[in-house]
């Protein structure tokens, strides 16, 4: 199942673009939930950091 993704990862860092999509859109949800389940200010803040850090990382490897 995550043999060609794995073997694209290893040969050349890619990701597919649907993979990216999934990833970010995933931290989203994650954080929206967090908020609408009262996560505190801090918690918030360092998830918003975290995962900018995150969802940058994954849009800027290239395409598989």
């Amino acid at each position: 199942m995550f043999g060609p993704i794995i073997a694209d990862w290893r040969k050349t860092g890619a990701i597919a673009p649907k993979y990216k999509a999934m990833a970010v859109s995933m931290m989203a949800v994650t954080f929206i939930l967090s908020a609408i389940f009262g996560a505190s200010g801090l918690v918030l803040i360092i998830q918003a950091v975290g995962m900018s850090i995150g969802a940058a990382y994954v849009l800027t490897r290239p395409n598989s």
